[in-house]
């Protein structure tokens, strides 16, 4: 469980998150507690004798990665205009959107606003709330497939997490076109190698979703 992002931050909490037990000696120059990982936008120096400082500690945690279960879900939307051709959407993964959501997550935390998935923890993803996370590809012109992740509260910048792995493919944060970050919300968006392409309705696969109603997991490290 990760330490508090606010408030009271005593050393022995700090020593009990890094596996210590409590009421024991501890310092903040410990390797063990100097190898906690650190919540988004803190740093915590890992080499011993170096300046450190109990702020440094928020939000971190002895856990390195934060998993979110999935059940696939999978959506098609056909438009068809009063002139020109009609196109056909169609997306895989997750979306929380209580009308016109389809898939479900598991994991994480109970969101603080109605009709989002889960919370991010471990220090993930700023804590914010996961209401996204799917690819989307239309069958018109030359549209390219594009897997988006939507994170829903305090996201300042583009951080959170280094990798997003969903079903065993890879992510780099780094290789996202990143949106928001002004406090309310953000937006990673990844196309090209391992998105696409779409084989065919909700029983193929949609890369890196495989077919709807398959249980994955989505990584973060």
């Amino acid at each position: 469980m990760a330490l508090p992002t606010s408030g009271a931050l005593s050393l022995d909490a700090i020593h009990v998150e890094a596996g210590g037990t409590s009421g024991t000696t501890a310092s903040l120059n410990d390797s063990d507690i100097r190898g906690l990982t650190a919540a988004a936008g803190n740093t915590i120096n890992s080499t011993s004798g170096t300046a450190i400082d109990f702020g440094d500690f928020y939000g971190a945690s002895s856990v390195s990665s934060f998993t979110m279960g999935m059940v696939v879900g999978h959506q098609i939307v056909t438009t068809t205009p009063q002139y020109g051709a009609s196109s056909t959407t169609s997306r895989r993964g997750y979306d929380s959107n209580v009308i016109s959501g389809y898939g479900s997550v598991s994991g994480g935390a109970p969101p603080s606003t109605p009709g989002i998935g889960i919370t991010a923890t471990n220090g993930f993803l700023f804590g914010g709330e996961i209401h996204h996370c799917a690819v989307r590809g239309i069958n018109l012109g030359t549209f390219t497939p594009t897997l988006k992740l939507s994170v829903i509260g305090n996201v300042t910048s583009n951080g959170g997490f280094t990798t997003m792995t969903v079903d065993g493919n890879a992510f780099q944060r780094s290789s996202a076109t990143f949106s928001g970050g002004t406090g309310s919300g953000g937006n990673w968006e990844w196309s090209g190698t391992g998105v696409g392409p779409y084989t065919g309705l909700s029983t193929g696969n949609f890369p890196p979703f495989p077919a709807s109603g398959t249980s994955i997991n989505v990584v973060f490290t």
